[in-house]
């Protein structure tokens, strides 16, 4: 069971493998890292430690706003111990640690932990001005006989996989390239919210997600999707918007359709997967030209599923 931390442990505990990051995503080239963390730990009977940041620091520094990361914390911690990770310390990313020497960084790395060595994506860096580049790691590393080696990225058609290139991809309407670079469906969770009912007196109940204020937002619009609900996977066609047919000045929110369902599911926990973009979200002009585009959209994730699946 993987331990997690807001804070560095007060006295140097059992041998340490230990990885730096953001990790927003936890995509392919991360779970590769990862592996490799775990890998050597276990061949040194070591644990294997991550060390990850909150907020993120493109959105600390103001480069970035919310909603920014394509996963929120509880959903990192879960896919981490899935990893199998030891321990994971989430550090508040503070002015404080923004404005610390790589130098003392790595000190404290030294205080804190019985490190026996490092594994580290090529690109990484940290410290003040991102001064603490690899081979700086590595230099003062060595000091200490400490190994510090380095991940190749994992790449797609020769680029490499990374977060950045995976919000592109989901702001551009492309889920399916998502997953690949994720190895998995890019999804939002939470509690089903009791909304206006329209779509239920419309004939067409369906489920309504708030999206954390955190979470990055895909391009608006429909998909073919998949929800899960106690462990198990239904068909579903899915709208991510403002629904400027119904409201004025909405909230961004995920209204899902579950295909060929209708229980009541308020204040049930679900999981949508987005599998393939369908249309742009459109305000219509009356509420039949939505209710007749919506079971064409139902047609089309029908199909979409049927022939993915």
């Amino acid at each position: 069971m993987t331990e997690f931390r807001n804070n560095f442990p007060n006295s140097k505990e059992s041998p340490v493998w230990l990885t730096i990051g953001n990790f927003d995503g936890l995509h392919l080239g991360h779970k590769a890292l990862i592996q490799k963390l775990c890998s050597k730990a276990a061949e040194t009977n070591a644990q294997a430690v991550a060390i990850t940041f909150y907020p993120h620091p493109r959105v600390f520094f103001g480069i970035e706003k919310d909603p920014y990361n394509l996963m929120t914390r509880g959903e990192k911690n879960s896919m981490f111990e899935q990893l199998g990770l030891d321990q994971v310390i989430t550090l508040p990313f503070n002015k404080t640690l923004a404005s610390m020497a790589a130098e003392n960084f790595l000190s404290e790395l030294i205080t804190h932990f019985n490190l026996q060595g490092m594994v580290m994506g090529l690109d990484f860096s940290l410290g003040k001005d991102r001064e603490g580049t690899i081979p700086a790691i590595q230099a003062f590393m060595r000091r200490f006989r400490i190994q510090v080696l380095r991940e190749s990225p994992v790449l797609l058609d020769g680029q490499v996989i990374a977060s950045e290139a995976i919000r592109t991809a989901l702001g551009n309407g492309q889920p399916e390239l998502a997953a690949v670079m994720l190895g998995r469906p890019y999804s939002m969770s939470g509690k089903v919210q009791t909304g206006k009912k329209l779509g239920r007196r419309l004939g067409l109940p369906t489920a309504n997600l708030t999206i954390e204020p955190e979470k990055f937002v895909p391009k608006y619009g429909v998909y073919a999707s998949k929800t899960w609900l106690d462990g198990k996977s239904y068909a579903s066609v899915s709208s991510i918007g403002v629904r400027p047919t119904v409201e004025e000045n909405g909230t961004p929110n995920v209204e899902t359709l579950i295909l060929d369902f209708d229980n009541d599911i308020y204040d049930e926990e679900i999981k949508v997967e987005f599998v393939q973009f369908i249309r742009p979200e459109i305000k219509f002009e009356n509420i039949g030209d939505l209710s007749k585009r919506i079971e064409k959209d139902k047609e089309e994730a029908r199909s979409i599923l049927k022939h993915g699946s």
